[in-house]
Order: C-alpha cells, then sequence, then structure tokens
C-alpha cells in the first residue's frame, strides 16, 4: 500500500468498525458507552452485566479514544511523537 493512501484506508476501515460495533449493540439491545477518562473496562462491564441481569451474549460495547506513542521513523520530525486514535472499540461477551 503506498503512503499517500494509507491515511484514507485506515479512516475507512476503522469507519467500517465502528458501525459494526454500533450495529452490534443495537442488534442485542446493549448500552454502547464512549469513555472519556482511564476506566477499568471489564470492572465496567462487570457492573453493567450485573445492573441489567444478563448472564450470556453482549454485555456492551466502549469506544475511547486513546493516545498512543508511535516509534520514529528516519522521516519522522519528532522523536516523541505521539498519534491519537484510533478509536478503540472493545466488546463484552
Amino acid at each position: 500500500m503506498q503512503r499517500r493512501t494509507l491515511k484514507s484506508f485506515l479512516l475507512s476501515q476503522a469507519e467500517r468498525v465502528k458501525k459494526r460495533a454500533l450495529s452490534m449493540a443495537t442488534e442485542a439491545q446493549r448500552p454502547h458507552q464512549y469513555l472519556t477518562g482511564p476506566t477499568r473496562k471489564e470492572d465496567l462491564a462487570q457492573q453493567i452485566a450485573e445492573r441489567d441481569g444478563g448472564t450470556e451474549g453482549l454485555v456492551c460495547v466502549f469506544s475511547v479514544l486513546e493516545p498512543c506513542r508511535i516509534e520514529p521513523k528516519e522521516d519522522c520530525c519528532s522523536a516523541n511523537a505521539i498519534a491519537f486514535g484510533p478509536l478503540f472499540f472493545s466488546s463484552a461477551w
């Protein structure tokens, strides 16, 4: 894949994942929650399962935008570059 097309490819794939995750939550009538800060996802999923009385199947879908460090490349302008993204989706079953 060429470098100039990578960004658009990654954005389109992220959108596909996002739509599918939200679709799964809707189909299963389960909550979707955007997390805005540090959260223990497993603990939160357990609380949701206990609250809703769920014992099987999809519990919830979380999404979060997390900063991640990237390894510098020769053509990178900063040795400590920080990339924000991608938007992560996780599901609890």
